[in-house]
């Protein structure tokens, strides 16, 4: 979604919000003649307070409408680029994987990496089954992602062997069953390959909605691992709606 189209989204919801007032006035420029200020409230009810600026009732509904439109248009998004991508066909899906493969493959031996985190597809993600089993062969260390059984909305990362036992948790997803002994600590990774839903230019990513890769990867310029977002030229947008907690990321390769 372009940025115009963002604000002007934006802006109908202040006309929607604002009853006879100016911009000027809703800026806090302007003073109304009676120094009275009338909004409607969320309810549908007309409500008028006495302030020579905005009162912080208008704030608050105003500030809570506008979070709830971008929560709206990041969830638009998701399911747009969710049904575009689940309408590729199984030669484009390789076609994919194969070019995925090979850019991972370049990166982590341009960075020398052992310890690599990937994830198991999901949802018409790019396949990583090629790029493990190639990991595998090269004896490099590959490492899923869990979700922390104590510690809500927040993953843990596991080694992955071919005979590990795998679950599906509770979005369906396969994950290694959890064993302790296998959880690598971020700091010892070296590249975090993840999943999404859509990027922009400038490195943005959007997931699907939880915040585990969010909460993941917020101080990651500190660490000593990069994340790189694997993803189809489809989920490419022109300038995401981010979140204050959006993190960039440091790279991704596109098929």
């Amino acid at each position: 979604m372009s940025l115009s189209r963002y604000l002007e989204l934006y802006k109908s919801v202040s006309r929607h919000w604002c009853v006879g007032l100016t911009f000027d006035f809703v800026i806090g420029l302007k003073k109304p003649k009676d120094g009275l200020t009338d909004f409607l409230g969320p309810s549908g009810s007309r409500t008028t307070t006495r302030s020579g600026t905005l009162g912080p009732s208008f704030k608050t509904i105003l500030s809570n409408r506008m979070k709830s439109t971008q929560q709206t248009l990041r969830n638009q998004l998701r399911q747009q680029i969710r049904k575009t991508r689940a309408n590729l066909t199984a030669l484009q899906q390789q076609q994919a994987e194969d070019s995925i493969t090979q850019q991972a493959l370049a990166l982590i031996e341009a960075r020398n990496a052992q310890h690599i985190a990937l994830y198991v597809s999901f949802d018409g993600e790019i396949s990583t089954e090629k790029l493990i089993k190639t990991l595998w062969a090269q004896d490099k260390h590959v490492y899923l992602p869990v979700l922390h059984p104590f510690n809500p909305n927040h993953l843990l990362f596991l080694r992955y062997l071919p005979d590990t036992p795998m679950l599906k948790n509770k979005f369906g997803i396969w994950e290694p069953k959890l064993n302790v002994q296998n959880v690598l600590p971020l700091d010892e990774l070296d590249i975090l390959f993840t999943p999404l839903v859509a990027f922009d230019k400038e490195g943005n990513r959007l997931g699907m909605g939880g915040g585990f890769y969010d909460r993941t990867l917020q101080n990651w310029q500190n660490a000593s691992f990069i994340p790189v977002g694997l993803a189809h030229q489809c989920q490419q947008v022109e300038q995401l709606p981010t979140e204050a907690w959006d993190v960039p990321l440091h790279r991704i390769l596109v098929a």
